[in-house]
């Protein structure tokens, strides 16, 4: 995955944001699934 330069980036939309938030979150609970193994 490559990423690109900030300055060439428009800003996300809110749907955007919205998934990227959500899929924090799940990447934040399946972590604590791992840790309380």
């Amino acid at each position: 995955m490559t990423a690109m330069p900030p300055a060439r980036t428009p800003d996300p939309t809110p749907a955007q944001v919205r998934r990227w938030r959500q899929h924090l979150a799940d990447e934040r609970a399946e972590a604590a699934v791992y840790r309380d193994l």
